[in-house]
């Protein structure tokens, strides 16, 4: 029995291992190449501020969601009974950090001299990218990281296709990050199912 249970553990991580590469491996490929298509099509100006501004709602998304995913899927992982509290808690105060968020941000864009419209989207993307991890923290937490990885891969790839599309396009920068949000919207839909 410990023989087929032991068995059973090394092939669920050897997947695990598997998608988590492919995702890892989509991930560095479509933002090398977005990365290269993005400063020369809108020139080192722009993708200066994109990348700045980019840099900024990390940094602000970092703060505000508390790493609340992580935290979620350890409890799950233990079979804690708060678990479920905390899942459901999690959204709340993400989204209510987020609203916290905004009334510095104005503040911060000028004071770092960066864009309000792009750091604004790229904050929603980041918190609702981490209300994804939150969503996926169930499935993580039983040792399959082959659900959040494969949705992960197939997010990026189309990311990477709509971007590049929107980019050769000649739309405004800002249209790649509005695609970035509502595809990050979709998915965590998709998380939910």
């Amino acid at each position: 029995m410990a023989c087929f249970k032991e068995s059973s553990m090394i092939n669920n991580w050897k997947k695990n291992s598997v998608y988590i590469s492919i995702t890892q491996i989509s991930l560095l490929i479509v933002n090398l190449l977005l990365i290269t298509i993005i400063s020369r099509e809108y020139g080192p100006s722009i993708y200066g501020e994109y990348a700045s501004s980019k840099s900024l709602a990390v940094l602000i998304g970092t703060a505000l969601v508390l790493s609340l995913a992580l935290v979620v899927t350890k409890l799950r992982a233990r079979n804690e009974s708060i678990s479920d509290f905390v899942f459901s808690n999690s959204y709340f105060l993400i989204i209510r950090n987020l609203l916290i968020a905004f009334i510095f941000l104005y503040p911060l864009t000028v004071i770092f001299k960066r864009d309000f419209t792009l750091t604004s989207l790229f904050l929603i993307g980041f918190v609702i990218n981490e209300l994804i991890h939150v969503a996926l923290a169930f499935y993580q937490a039983n040792g399959d990281f082959v659900t959040s990885s494969k949705q992960v891969a197939i997010r990026t790839i189309l990311y990477g296709i709509g971007a590049w599309i929107i980019v050769m396009a000649g739309y405004p920068i800002v249209w790649v990050i509005v695609y970035q949000v509502f595809l990050l919207a979709i998915f965590f839909g998709v998380a939910h199912f």
